[in-house]
């Protein structure tokens, strides 16, 4: 007769976008559903921004962000919507939560012109030399820069 040796049941495999225990990042940096929505959803809004529709566009990085809040690019995207609506304070803290996720010199361009829309040159100036630091090159911030000096606004 054989030997009634019981075991354990072997313990599942963590689903693949969950984390092996509470408080811990994921197991695999694979896309999870809720970053697949918001990558279609930023898709998305990017389609209303290029057609012009800043309103439309601007609700749908909302919805990106929503849907997947570590998401610096739909904070970004909603940011840029936003400066051409000139809701300047809203451009302003989108693009500092697209900072605080994933630091990038096109957010501080953001950035810099909700701050110089605010009337802060001091901040848009620091967010501009930021930028010159990351992206010595970056034409459009030497360009913001300048226009900041000749307007006498630092």
């Amino acid at each position: 007769s054989a030997s009634a040796a019981t075991t354990a049941p072997a313990r599942p495999a963590p689903p693949p976008f969950q984390s092996t225990s509470p408080g811990q990042a994921p197991v695999r940096a694979e896309a999870t559903p809720d970053a697949r929505t918001a990558a279609t959803l930023r898709a998305s809004g990017n389609a209303a921004y290029r057609a012009g529709d800043w309103a439309g566009a601007a609700a749908v990085y909302a919805a990106a962000a929503a849907a997947d809040p570590t998401c610096s690019l739909a904070r970004s995207n909603r940011a840029a919507a936003l400066l051409n609506l000139m809701r300047f304070e809203e451009a302003e803290d989108d693009a500092s939560a697209s900072l605080r996720l994933a630091p990038s010199a096109k957010a501080h361009l953001r950035r810099a012109a909700a701050r110089r829309g605010l009337g802060d040159a001091a901040g848009a100036r620091s967010d501009l030399l930021t930028v010159l630091s990351l992206e010595p090159g970056n034409v459009q911030a030497r360009s913001d820069l300048k226009a900041l000096e000749q307007a006498g606004e630092w």
